[in-house]
């Protein structure tokens, strides 16, 4: 179960969580009425500063609240937000035995930002390895475009909302905030790249409102005429290539799979490649103009050991036309419907001849050979 939330501190924090000492008096609160450390489940220790034994760490709930305007133009409402802000304290080192390898919360009830990572890895990590999900992490600073960068406050049309605009120091646009108050990540917005007057967009980086997913879109194009060419979803390690008119072209998962997509006549988006985690390539039908009621039946399957499998026949009924062997070139044809299919013939890669086959599925004897010279070999019954 989750901390008790009416035993946190409700004091004015900084922007991130940190390596931070318990007063007598703040211990004395959080220990009140059975209250305990939630990892080491003992009593919270007073003054164990950063370095010592029982050092302390507190990690904020809501991290990006009091985060609402840029360093150098923090205000009366940063001031009321930062007040509501509530924290939990921990054993810092019992909390990195943890997010060494979990992205969430002990409790499984937030994300921890990107700088309190680091900030647990600096106190503890010992220049190890940092896992890749760390990319993946909220950062809850505000990003920089260099020492001169002029922030620029913009009402927003309907509401109280607002949005910062961020101008390097020759006065080219580099990034436009999603509107605040909010409690997305201060690097959520539009990224701009291009000199002064030719900015264009280069990506945006959001939290998706249904699904809570952190997402960056990435722009291609020149100026006014800029599209979507990729979306990356860091916590689920997945990324979405899109064509010119922003129709789906692949999607790569984290398990390794991957989709390639087509747009058929019939606007439908199908699978046209499907790359499976072991290295298995399955490919389909392309789309064919002429042929606009057609789905994308499977054409081609690559193994991992380099044998392919051919098809032929409507999707779903798909049946198996031939194998070619990698190890030794051969290739093996077959007929009759799906489930059915039986050998028909083997074409030999070491001198090119041709044996055919007869009989039911699993009974197939040979009937006859065929070499390259003429000769024809007819075989007993």
């Amino acid at each position: 179960m989750l901390p008790c939330l009416d035993r946190l501190s409700l004091r004015p924090a900084a922007p991130i969580g940190e390596f931070y000492e318990l007063s007598a008096e703040e211990a004395a609160e959080l220990n009140a009425n059975g209250g305990k450390d939630p990892l080491t489940l003992e009593q919270y220790p007073v003054n164990r500063p950063r370095g010592s034994d029982g050092a302390t760490f507190r990690i904020f709930w809501n991290e990006s609240a009091g985060l609402n305007d840029p360093p150098g133009h923090r205000g009366e409402a940063d001031a009321a937000d930062a007040a509501a802000r509530r924290y939990a304290v921990y054993d810092a080192q019992m909390l990195w035995d943890w997010h060494r390898t979990h992205p969430r919360d002990p409790y499984n009830a937030f994300t921890i930002s990107r700088e309190d990572w680091m900030e647990l890895y600096r106190g503890y990590g010992q220049n190890g390895t940092i896992p890749d999900f760390v990319a993946t992490l909220p950062s809850y600073t505000w990003p920089e475009f260099g020492p001169n960068t002029r922030w620029v406050k913009q009402p927003a049309v309907l509401g109280n909302k607002y949005t910062w605009v961020a101008y390097d120091e020759d006065g080219a646009l580099r990034f436009m905030s999603k509107r605040r108050p909010s409690n997305q990540p201060p690097t959520n917005g539009l990224y701009y790249e291009g000199p002064k007057g030719e900015e264009r967009k280069l990506r945006l980086e959001m939290t998706d409102p249904l699904l809570g997913y952190r997402m960056i879109k990435h722009y291609y194009g020149s100026r006014g005429n800029e599209y979507v060419r990729r979306v990356v979803i860091p916590a689920r390690g997945e990324t979405k290539d899109y064509d010119h008119n922003e129709h789906l072209k692949k999607i790569a998962y984290s398990d390794g799979l991957v989709l390639h997509y087509a747009l058929y006549p019939n606007r439908k988006l199908l699978v046209t490649k499907r790359e499976a985690p072991n290295g298995t390539v399955a490919e389909f039908e392309p789309p064919d103009r002429r042929r606009p009621g057609l789905l994308n039946p499977k054409r081609k399957v690559t193994f991992p050991n380099g044998n392919v499998h051919r098809y032929v026949g409507a999707k779903d009924r798909e049946r198996l036309l031939s194998i070619t062997f990698a190890a030794t070139g051969n290739v093996h044809e077959y007929d009759g419907e799906k489930g059915q299919e039986r050998l028909v013939s083997i074409t030999w890669s070491v001198d090119g001849h041709v044996s055919e086959f007869e009989g039911e599925r699993g009974q197939e004897r040979r009937v006859k050979s065929k070499f390259p010279d003429g000769t024809i070999i007819e075989c007993a019954s």
